[in-house]
């Protein structure tokens, strides 16, 4: 398996670039509008994931580990191959797109060319259950390791941008109405409250 390279870019033509490691030439694909970023001459760092077809090999590379966790948790997803899966890791920030499956927003999902409501809310229904919170705060598939369910929602939605003091009146709002029983549930019920009160 091939998970990152280092190299000189060669060329960069569409949605690809080509990275020189050590006179191999390799090529990677960007997604759309990521590939212009790279110029011949520089170096350059991707991470990256080799998807094995019927009709060859293929790389598909990001800027971020996270990006690639997010094509990871999209290809898992009925219908989603790897092109649409890379675009729309390349269209969406890991954040927003993780901000997206939690508060269950078809809308934010469906502005990535090429996904319509239809794939969106399909991606929604299956990744919420699969997408939980490390620790530390940033996104990562659950780990299935117990917590305390309101302060892993306090730490996902500061993760998120929010700030403390904002967050804990909405989830004493949210623990007093106590319908949500899960970490999924909690943060969708709270992103909704903190949107209608901005």
């Amino acid at each position: 398996m091939i998970s990152e390279l280092r190299g000189t870019v060669l060329a960069s033509r569409g949605s690809k670039i080509v990275l020189d490691v050590n006179g191999v030439g390799f090529e990677v694909n960007m997604g759309p509008d990521r590939a212009s970023a790279y110029r011949p001459g520089q170096e350059a760092h991707v991470f990256t994931r080799l998807i094995l077809r019927e009709d060859g090999l293929y790389l598909y590379g990001f800027e971020a580990e996270e990006q690639r966790t997010v094509f990871d948790l999209l290809l898992t997803v009925r219908g989603i191959g790897p092109k649409q899966a890379s675009s729309l890791a390349a269209f969406l920030e890991p954040s927003d797109f993780y901000k997206a499956v939690l508060s269950q927003d078809d809308a934010t999902l469906s502005r990535c060319p090429g996904v319509g409501r239809k794939t969106a809310s399909r991606i929604l229904m299956e990744l919420r259950d699969k997408i939980g919170l490390a620790a530390e705060g940033r996104y990562a598939p659950r780990t299935g390791q117990p917590g305390d369910l309101w302060e892993d929602a306090l730490e996902g939605l500061v993760a998120l941008g929010y700030t403390r003091e904002e967050v804990r009146p909405v989830l004493d709002e949210v623990k007093r109405e106590g319908i949500a029983s899960d970490l999924e549930a909690v943060l969708r019920e709270a992103l909704k409250k903190i949107a209608r009160r901005r």
